[in-house]
């Protein structure tokens, strides 16, 4: 069992992707420790169960996916867990699901790249501590 806090590292990743749909892995270390992101996908990315601290919710379910290739590869909030931008704030979930339209991918290498490219100016913002969620 993990527990969800805002502003641990699974919180901020979720709070990057809120903003951005998508991430890419080869840009884990403009989060922080590179080393420690990766682990950290790869276990969001299988099956977990997650505790909110502040509201006592469950929420069993895998948290990521990660698909692609080479700079193609990217990483996505599961179907399963989007209740948990909920937890971010009540304004997350609808300003994702705009973003990403339902929740809808393409695989268009384009459309990946500007996302890419969103992701990683969302982070730096994130890091320099400026407000990057458009919903706050």
């Amino acid at each position: 069992m993990m527990e969800f806090r805002t502003g641990s590292h699974a919180g901020s990743l979720l709070a990057v992707l809120s903003v951005a749909t998508e991430y890419p892995s080869y840009s884990l270390k403009l989060m922080g420790n590179e080393r420690w992101y990766k682990e950290m996908v790869h276990k969001l990315s299988q099956k977990q169960t997650i505790i909110n601290i502040e509201s006592g919710d469950i929420i069993t379910s895998k948290i990521l996916t990660v698909s692609g290739k080479g700079s193609a590869k990217t990483i996505r909030l599961h179907r399963g867990a989007i209740p948990i931008l909920r937890w971010i704030s009540s304004d997350a979930l609808p300003s994702y699901l705009m973003a990403s339209k339902n929740h809808k991918f393409t695989g268009n290498m384009k459309n990946i790249e500007r996302n890419h490219r969103v992701a990683e100016v969302v982070a730096m913002c994130m890091r320099m501590g400026m407000e990057f969620r458009p919903y706050m």
